[in-house]
């Protein structure tokens, strides 16, 4: 720059990632954002996106602007330049960026989607090797799978940035798949790149962005919302400052030495205020208000947390209550870096890998400042169990696991906790607001395109748990490693010839059902993925256990099997079928022996829940009949299966009564009709035994293409007899179905 001055420029990012390549000057931090900082940024996207859109949409006005934040940036020539601060974004937005490519079709209709979100990946190819627009080479082989849509597996010895980028690229995968429609999918990528706004700060040259740099993140540091938070109440304490001060220090290095994580003190302090003094109703304000800034909350609300002015006592009381929780909290963090079986906490760390922050709160909810570490520990044991079966019957069911989801069902369960006296107390709390455990869903339950993870979490938990019980060493960390080296393997090839006994879809449709799944490493999920039925159960002889057992003679070799089979209830369902079986015998009997180790693993009994004692059954007056038998009144009642009901988009059309249960929707691919029922929850069945949530998903079993438009591939009929693409049946409020 000529001029010599420091200036700032507002980009949008389709001009901000449509023109140049990006560097990161070597005075730059590894890439290094955490699955919170990664989800929190999709998260404000995706809210303000649909903010956005349903303004487009009412309005039909242009959407107004998002500020993304500042970078600054020094310009090495007109094509090039180099980040001096903000690569931590640049790199999100560049992963989410190209998996909204691998989400976009083939086909002329996103032809002009698929040339945006290129050029905003690619600045050109080098032969047949692209060049990214952040060229940054030891990410190249990682970012080409990206794009190329093929496995990669981080080599061994990778740097830390490596592994993060890949453990934060499966998560934007999963989280877009979950959240982002295929109808909302091209409006989303034009409103990202045309909507999203960052400012550049331009340094005057690459030594001038250093110094730029040294000054942002040597010099004045910023105080910490915990650091305001102790200044505040320690000066209105007045009395036993230098004791509060010391116990203060000493309580913040065990939590935050435990897991050499800086956020921990923040976490707690928000964790702890959630216990024991949010407002959690419907509606209130304050999570939000805590997560954003614990500091002010506190200030704001002080006369109501108890915190009387001039009263010094309150102060002194409040202090020493969050002294002595966090060093409980100390220990729990620590069971989150482990599954710990030997101490009962094992599922604080199921719960950390699912990101239900919450259940921190619900723990420390119970916890009282005097528990003695055995109190706690048992505490912390129900209240993690009570979660990980929240988040286990979501998954069977096929509802949400969306971390703002549970988080949210979590906190609701808050207040009826607080100051629980004992473990058993806590148990029959907890028991009672459990959901209906329907376990028999296992049946049919299959993986889709957007509950992988939750499959792949229950079969990791079962494999693990049998393995145990077999006396063999606990790998579940390793089955729910970030890194995803264990992939769910089809016990059955992708060859519906081989199968002449079962048409096409209903080869599809059976081969995802669990009872056809299992636990695989990556390196050899690849090599056998093609293999008939014969062979792959011999490679399996040296696996995990579910998939050995179906290897001839492992029970044999492993005599404890036996005693699991029996201990279990599952001696016809946990055993081999031989070489040529029939492929729905296997699935179905497989799938039974699932939902056999569910019944076992997830037992309330066994979790230190104690569910209400049923009532009494109504009986129905006496027919004047002698020889009739006397029926039960119908009741809803906890532990029988009750038919649930998850929100789903088509059943929010449901409920506005213009889509009736059991309607029939209705889609052409290659000359074939294909239709799908609608039922009261809006889920669409293909089959009586086989549920979609997503009409991308079922389009996409009904067509076995990679991917499907569902609201334009499936139609509604109108009452007229016409028939309209659902998409536009759920804009227009005007139609109804017949």
């Amino acid at each position: 720059m000529a001029s010599g001055r420091i200036t700032g420029k507002a980009f949008h990012l389709a001009e901000l990632f449509g023109r140049v390549t990006y560097a990161i000057e070597y005075y730059q931090r590894e890439y290094a954002w955490s699955a919170d900082d990664v989800g929190t940024l999709l998260s404000d996207l995706l809210e303000a996106f649909e903010l956005a859109d349903n303004d487009r949409r009412s309005r039909r006005t242009m959407p107004s602007e998002f500020f993304l934040g500042p970078f600054v940036y020094s310009e090495e020539d007109g094509n090039r330049r180099f980040l001096v601060d903000g690569q931590q974004r640049f790199t999100t937005l560049h992963l989410i960026l190209l998996h909204l490519l691998r989400r976009t079709p083939d086909g002329r209709p996103e032809r002009k989607t698929r040339q945006r979100l290129e050029s905003a990946i690619i600045d050109g190819w080098d032969g047949s090797t692209p060049r990214f627009r952040l060229d940054i080479n030891e990410r190249q082989k990682a970012l080409e799978s990206l794009l190329e849509d093929r496995p990669y597996e981080v080599p061994l010895g990778s740097n830390l940035a490596v592994q993060t980028l890949w453990k934060r690229s499966t998560q934007i995968g999963e989280e877009l798949a979950e959240r982002l429609d295929s109808e909302q999918h091209r409006r989303f990528v034009d409103w990202l790149l045309d909507s999203v706004v960052m400012v550049g700060i331009e340094a005057v040259d690459r030594d001038n962005g250093f110094r730029i740099f040294e000054s942002m993140n040597d010099r004045g540091a910023r105080l910490t919302s915990v650091d305001l938070v102790k200044s505040f109440l320690l000066s209105r304490a007045n009395r036993d400052e230098e004791k509060l001060n010391e116990g203060w220090r000493e309580m913040l290095a065990e939590v935050t030495v435990v897991r050499g994580d800086t956020d921990a003190p923040k976490n707690f302090l928000k964790a702890f205020l959630l216990a024991h003094h949010a407002d959690l109703t419907e509606g209130s304000s304050d999570p939000g208000e805590i997560e954003l800034a614990p500091h002010m909350w506190i200030r704001t609300h002080a006369e109501r947390i108890g915190l009387k002015h001039g009263d010094n006592e309150t102060y002194l009381a409040f202090v020493s209550q969050l002294i002595d929780l966090g060093r409980h909290y100390a220990t729990l963090t620590a069971a989150t870096a482990e599954p710990r079986h030997s101490d009962g906490l094992a599922a604080v760390y199921y719960n950390h890998v699912n990101t239900v922050t919450a259940q921190m709160a619900l723990i420390l909810a119970a916890v009282n400042p005097d528990d003695t570490l055995t109190i706690v520990k048992d505490k912390a044991r129900i209240a993690a169990n009570f979660v990980d079966l929240l988040y286990v019957v979501r998954a069977v069911h096929d509802e949400s696991t969306r971390a703002d989801d549970l988080n949210r069902a979590v906190l609701e369960v808050v207040p009826l906790v607080r100051g629980c006296t004992s473990a058993i107390a806590l148990g029959t709390i907890l028991g009672a607001q459990l959901p209906v455990l329907d376990f028999t869903v296992m049946r049919t339950l299959g993986v889709r395109g957007d509950n992988r993870a939750q499959i792949r979490y229950l079969l990791a938990r079962m494999t693990a748990h049998v393995e145990r019980e077999m006396g063999q060493p606990d790998e579940v960390a390793h089955y729910l490693a970030r890194e995803r080296t264990w992939h769910i393997e089809h016990i059955f090839a992708d060859h519906a010839e081989r199968h002449p006994d079962l048409d096409p879809l209903t080869f599809r449709l059976m081969r995802n059902r669990i009872g056809g799944l299992g636990l695989l490493h990556a390196s050899d999920n690849t090599s056998v993925g093609d293999m008939p039925y014969a062979e792959k159960i011999e490679w399996y002889r040296r696996h995990t256990a579910l998939l050995a057992v179906l290897s001839s003679g492992y029970g044999k070799r492993h005599p404890k099997l036996e005693a699991v089979r029996k201990s279990h209830g599952a001696q016809r369902t946990l055993r081999d079928f031989g070489t040529a079986p029939s492929m729905r015998e296997v699935i179905d009997v497989r799938a039974t022996m699932y939902e056999t180790l569910a019944r076992h693993i997830w037992a309330p009994s066994r979790l230190g829940l104690v569910l209400p004692s049923p009532a009494p059954e109504p009986v129905l007056p006496i027919s004047a009949d002698p020889d009739a038998t006397p029926k039960r009144a119908s009741a809803t009642r906890r532990g029988e299966a009750q038919p649930r009901k998850p929100r789903t988009q088509i059943g929010a059309l449901i409920a506005d009564g213009r889509l009736r249960p059991g309607t029939q929707l209705h889609g052409t691919h290659r000359g074939v009709r294909h239709e799908v029922r609608v039922d009261d929850g809006g889920l669409l069945w293909l089959s009586d035994a086989d549920s979609f949530r997503l009409p991308d998903e079922a389009g996409r079993m009904v067509t076995n293409l990679k991917s499907c438009q569902g609201y334009k591939f499936w139609n509604v009929t109108l009452t007229d007899g016409t028939a309209v693409p659902l998409g536009q049946f759920r804009a227009d409020t005007t139609l109804m179905a017949r």
